[in-house]
C-alpha cells in the first residue's frame, strides 16, 4: 500500500543509486596493451564491419546462382476463325508453352563467379583486418611514446625548478650574478613549455587510440606494457622475411583474386548472353474440330556472339590485374627489405644512444651539478650538461619507438614478429 513514507523511501533509493554509480571522471581507467588495442580495433572498426558485411552478402550471391533455366516459362495463346465458305465457319485455338534452357553452362559459370567473388571478398577482409590491427598497434606505440616523453619532460621541469632554487640561493648571498637567475628562470620556462607540447601530443595520440580501439572519447586510458622489449631468440633473415611477405601478404592474396574474379565474370557474361534452346508442348484445335498435339524445339544459329565485347573487356581487366600483381610483388619485396633494415638500424641507434650518450650525459650532469653547488664551475657547464642529457634521452625514446614501428610494419608485411599475432587472432 502506498503511504507518504513510500515517497521518501523512493527518493532516498534514487539518491543512493546516483551516489553509487561512478561518473566518467570517477570510472576506472582502461588498461590497454598493444595486443589488446589490436583486438579491440578488430572488433569495433567500421572498416572491418563493412568488409565482413560484404562477405556475407556475397555468400547470398552463391545461393542465388541458379541452374540451367534462363527464365520463367512462356505461354502462347492463339485464337481465330476458319472460313471455307459463306456459311462454313469454325473456331480455331492454339495453346503452347515454351521453356528456355541454357546449354552454355550458365549455372556452372554463375556459381564459379560467385565463388570467385566470395574468395575476393574474403581476401579483402583479411587486408582490412591486417591494416586495422597494424593501425591500432601504431597508435598504441605513438601514445606510449608520447607518455614516455611527457614523463621525461616533467622530470626535466622538476630538475629545472630545483636548479632555479639553487641559483637563487647563490645569487642571494652574492656568489652568483643576477643574470644567472634570469637564465635559470628561462630554462625552467622552456621546460614548462616542452611539458605542454608533450601533453598536446599525448592528447592527440590517445584520442586516436580510443577511436581505433572503440573506446568512449571521455574514458580514462592507461597503457600497459613497456616501450622496449627483449629481443626474440630467433630472428629470421632478410631473405626469409621477403619469402614470408610474398607468400603471406593479404594485399597480394587480394590482388591475385581479382583476375580470377574478372575471368569468372567473363565466362558468366558469355554464358548468359548465349541464346538458349527453347522447348515446349502445344495443342491446337482446328475449325473442323480436330485436335493436334505437338512437341516443339527452337535453337539459335551460331552466327554472332552478342557478349564478345563485354567478355573481351573483362579479360582485359584480368590481364591488367595480373600485371598489377607483378608490380605489387616488387613493391612488397622493397618495403620488406626497407622495414628489415629500418628495424635493425633503429635498434642499433637506440642501443648506441643509451650507452654512448644517455649514460655519459647523466654522469656529466651529476658532476656539473656537484661542481656548481661547490662553486667550482659556472652555470653554463650545468646548462650544457642538461641540454645534452635531455636531447639524448628524447632521441633514445624516439629510437625505441622506431623499433616498435618497424616491428609493426614487418608484421603487417610478413606476419613476424609473431608476438603481434595475439592481436591478429582474438
Amino acid at each position: 500500500m502506498f503511504t507518504p513514507f513510500s515517497r521518501w523511501w523512493s527518493a532516498l533509493g534514487t539518491l543512493a543509486l546516483v551516489l553509487t554509480v561512478p561518473s566518467p571522471s570517477q570510472a576506472q581507467a582502461t588498461g590497454l596493451s598493444e595486443t589488446q588495442a589490436m583486438r579491440r580495433a578488430l572488433r569495433s572498426a567500421p572498416a572491418v564491419h563493412a568488409a565482413r558485411s560484404s562477405l556475407t552478402a556475397h555468400h547470398g550471391v552463391s545461393r542465388a546462382a541458379g541452374g540451367a533455366l534462363v527464365g520463367p516459362p512462356r505461354v502462347e495463346l492463339s485464337a481465330g476463325a476458319r472460313r471455307s465458305g459463306p456459311a462454313d465457319t469454325g473456331l480455331e485455338l492454339s495453346l503452347g508453352a515454351w521453356q528456355d534452357i541454357a546449354v552454355s553452362g550458365l549455372g556452372d559459370a554463375r556459381r564459379g563467379y560467385a565463388r570467385a567473388l566470395t574468395a575476393e571478398s574474403r581476401a579483402w577482409l583479411d587486408v582490412v583486418r591486417r591494416d586495422t590491427a597494424a593501425r591500432a598497434a601504431l597508435a598504441w606505440v605513438e601514445a606510449r611514446t608520447a607518455r614516455e616523453l611527457l614523463t621525461l619532460r616533467m622530470q626535466i621541469e622538476k630538475d629545472a625548478a630545483e636548479l632555479e632554487r639553487i641559483v637563487a640561493a647563490r645569487v642571494s648571498v652574492g656568489r652568483a650574478p643576477p643574470s644567472e637567475l634570469s637564465l635559470a628562470r628561462s630554462v625552467r620556462g622552456r621546460a614548462h613549455a616542452d611539458v605542454l607540447a608533450s601533453e598536446g601530443r599525448l592528447h592527440v595520440a590517445e584520442v586516436r587510440l580510443r577511436f581505433l580501439a572503440g573506446l568512449r572519447a571521455d574514458s580514462k586510458l592507461t597503457l600497459s606494457g613497456p616501450l622496449v622489449l627483449a629481443e626474440p631468440q630467433h630472428e629470421p633473415s632478410e631473405i626469409e622475411l621477403v619469402k614470408r611477405a610474398l607468400a603471406r601478404s593479404p594485399a597480394l592474396a587480394h590482388l591475385a583474386s581479382a583476375p580470377r574474379t574478372s575471368e569468372a565474370l567473363a565466362r558468366s557474361t558469355l554464358a548468359a548472353a548465349a541464346p538458349p534452346i527453347a522447348v515446349g508442348p502445344s495443342i491446337s484445335r482446328e475449325g473442323t474440330g480436330d485436335l493436334i498435339f505437338l512437341g516443339r524445339v527452337s535453337f539459335p544459329l551460331p552466327t554472332a556472339n552478342p557478349a564478345a565485347f563485354e567478355a573481351a573487356r573483362l579479360r582485359a581487366n584480368a590481364a591488367s590485374a595480373r600485371a598489377e600483381l607483378a608490380r605489387l610483388r616488387t613493391e612488397i619485396e622493397l618495403a620488406t627489405r626497407l622495414a628489415y633494415h629500418e628495424r635493425y638500424h633503429a635498434r642499433d641507434t637506440r642501443n648506441a644512444l643509451w650507452s654512448g650518450a644517455v649514460l655519459p650525459a647523466r654522469e656529466a650532469l651529476r658532476e656539473a651539478n656537484r661542481r656548481y653547488e661547490a662553486g667550482e664551475a659556472e652555470l653554463a657547464l650545468v646548462l650544457t650538461a642538461r641540454r645534452e642529457l635531455s636531447a639524448a634521452q628524447e632521441r633514445w625514446t624516439e629510437s625505441a619507438a622506431d623499433v616498435r614501428r618497424a616491428d609493426v610494419e614487418l608484421w603487417q608485411l610478413t606476419g613476424w614478429p609473431s608476438r603481434l599475432d595475439g592481436g591478429w587472432s582474438p
